[in-house]
């Protein structure tokens, strides 16, 4: 196994002395790509690129939670009103806009 050093910037220090490691699996799972589609929507969002039990926020743009849904691999029905929306995903909000 393979260890990783992160710094402020983002950057990883292979050499031998490390402080803080984390193993290669935790590492692929931090730069896989997220997708979420179809953007614009009528209501259904499908996403690829997260586990399965991850947690799923969906946010207004004054940032309070609309719903929470734990990934369980299907598409979510959102039943929205028109608007634009934020998925919040590994504490990183990706933006949607929901059409009629």
């Amino acid at each position: 196994m393979k260890r990783f050093r992160w710094y402020n910037d983002g950057q990883i220090n292979t050499s031998a002395k490390m402080a803080n490691t984390v193993d290669e699996k935790a590492l692929i799972q931090e730069t896989t790509t997220i997708q979420i589609f179809p953007n614009p929507s009528k209501n259904l969002l499908k996403i690829d690129g997260i586990e399965l039990g991850e947690t799923i926020e969906i946010t207004d743009i004054q940032g309070k939670i609309i719903m929470s849904h734990v990934w369980n691999g299907q598409a979510i029905q959102t039943n929205l009103v028109p608007g634009l929306y934020f998925v919040k995903i590994r504490n990183v909000a990706h933006k949607f806009v929901i059409t009629q």
